[in-house]
């Protein structure tokens, strides 16, 4: 079996570019691994869902016989499909109840780190082509957010057509369907059946393109026949992880010698070390779109990237010195680093530049100025600004779920508990599902004495973050570990952040809101998870 490294691969990447005459040398093909860090659970996490909520059906009815004999004799199990098939149409038997489940998924993605790395190799030409399995509208959200790139979708069950090639405009091609469609794709019978259209796109990008295969595992027969009928001229890469195993099917495609092997860490580092390699290029800044460079100096800031220092030093060098953007830029760097005192004074600055009747461009980046403002003031005590901060944020973007539910956490920690828990569940009928909010949530709950409902409120973050090991949804399963009383696995899980290096001082900073809360309230082994963050930090800064 051929082998390749990351790096190697990045390399060939970048030294087939699209050069204008010619399309770039690569198409991406993503599975459902590459949402996971996005906040989409892969399909063993939709597994271990469906098995709960079996279960539960199967004790209701009675305990009849063993639960994997009982699952077989349901008359929607069908020997030889694969488990993943047979668990979803025993789950959710109808095609709406599968789309409604789907839906409930996708409400759940925020597009992670590593699509935006993804957005820029896109918009910068490497890559034209990205072939999916996935429902999510990831990659179009990523571009859209953070390029001027708007790609063509094409879709299962969308009357789209044959898919054709345009030169600067990427195409994303849904082979398992979009859940903007009725028509998905889910059950053995579904997905062993493939629209013609795009069968003959994958078919003809086999003949025109190399392909990096990323977060997909090989469990789709039709697929996997696709990637069978790969011609033997065409490079297939796949990125597998490091401490996986392939399955049968991908290791009868292994030994070609069109095959080759790359061991990763995940989507989001393959991606990461992709637009190392290549190189970032931040735009130069204008006015129409200072907001996107906001956003994208949030999305670095915010990521565990290996090179975020370099990216947003580049950042800093491309600011126009008559915006407010370089003030904003200086506030993110102290606030990435826990200098809060020092963020404040930069935000401030900003916002003394902003025009006295802004434009709805201008009131978004005031706006998420003023949320980094009331986020740094409340990491620093000074409650009641940060409450005034966030209230201006929100006067200027009422429906935005995340500067909600920054004002519940601030009126929360301020004692203002009612009005906290009824901005959190504001922000989460906005964005249903959402750990961040949750949780802050459940401690507002657990400080109302509402502890039965606050245990509800955990028990569905402990579910949500079950099968992911991204920094987010460990800092929230180690908060909800606490709040369902489980101690010894929250404290277990904060040593395993704690593990993870710089990338993860961040989400120890912002766990410590939570924490001490519940440790002041004396629940069980919030107290060990303070203590044990706050010298984790203090080492650090030593």
């Amino acid at each position: 079996m051929n082998e390749c490294t990351i790096q190697e691969l990045a390399l060939k990447l970048k030294y087939r570019k699209r050069d204008g005459s010619k399309a770039p040398g690569f198409a991406l093909f993503l599975g459902a691994g590459a949402s996971i860090e996005s906040g989409i659970p892969g399909t063993a996490g939709m597994m271990q869902e469906f098995k709960r909520k079996l279960t539960e059906r199967w004790e209701l009815e009675g305990k009849k016989g063993r639960f994997e004999d009982w699952l077989k004799k349901l008359p929607t199990w069908k020997k030889g499909a694969s488990n993943y098939s047979n668990l979803f149409e025993a789950y959710a038997s109808t095609e709406r109840q599968r789309v409604e489940h789907i839906q409930k998924l996708m409400a759940m993605g925020k597009p992670s780190f590593g699509y935006f790395c993804l957005s820029q190799l896109l918009s910068q030409g490497y890559i034209d082509t990205v072939i999916t399995t996935n429902f999510d509208d990831l990659v179009y959200e990523a571009c859209v957010s953070w390029t001027g790139v708007r790609p063509r979708v094409y879709a299962y069950g969308a009357s789209s057509g044959p898919v054709r090639h345009e030169a600067y405009r990427p195409a994303i091609i849904k082979l398992h369907g979009d859940f903007l469609y009725s028509a998905l794709k889910n059950t053995e019978a579904e997905v062993d059946q493939q629209d013609p259209n795009l069968r003959a796109a994958v078919r003809r990008l086999q003949d025109e393109y190399e392909i990096i295969v990323v977060g997909y595992g090989g469990n789709d027969t039709s697929i996997m026949s696709l990637f069978k009928a790969t011609p033997r001229d065409a490079g297939l890469y796949w990125c597998t992880h490091k401490d996986g195993q392939p399955n049968e099917r991908l290791r009868e495609i292994m030994g070609r010698t069109n095959f080759f092997e790359v061991r990763t860490e995940g989507f989001d580092s393959v991606m990461d070390e992709f637009l190392h390699v290549v190189g970032f290029e931040l735009p130069a800044l204008e006015s129409a779109i200072e907001m996107q460079q906001q956003a994208i100096v949030k999305i670095v800031s915010d990521s565990g990237s290996k090179y975020k220092g370099q990216y947003m030093g580049q950042a800093e060098q491309q600011v126009e010195h008559d915006s407010l953007m370089p003030l904003f830029l200086k506030g993110m760097q102290a606030h990435s680093h826990g200098d809060y005192p020092q963020a404040i004074i930069e935000f401030r600055r900003a916002l003394e530049q902003q025009p006295d009747n802004p434009s709805a461009l201008d009131s978004q980046g005031i706006s998420l100025t003023l949320c980094y403002l009331g986020i740094s003031l409340t990491f620093v005590g000074q409650l009641d600004a940060a409450i005034k901060a966030l209230r201006r944020a929100l006067e200027l973007r009422p429906d935005d779920p995340t500067t909600l539910n920054l004002l519940g956490a601030a009126l929360r920690d301020a004692g203002q508990l009612e009005e906290a828990i009824s901005v959190c569940r504001r922000s989460l009928a906005l964005r249903p599902a959402n750990m961040n909010t949750l949780n802050t949530l459940g401690v507002a709950l657990c400080l109302a004495g509402k502890s039965s409902d606050a245990q509800i409120v955990f028990e569905q973050v402990v579910n949500l973050s079950r099968g992911r090991d991204d920094l987010n949804a460990q800092m929230n399963r180690m908060i909800a570990l606490i709040g369902v009383g489980r101690p010894a696995h929250a404290i277990a899980t904060g040593r395993e952040l704690i593990a993870k290096g710089p990338s993860a001082e961040y989400y120890l900073r912002v766990a410590l809101g939570d924490l001490k809360p519940l440790a002041k309230l004396g629940i069980d082994g919030a107290e060990e998870c303070v203590s044990m963050f706050e010298a984790a930090l203090s080492k650090k800064r030593s």
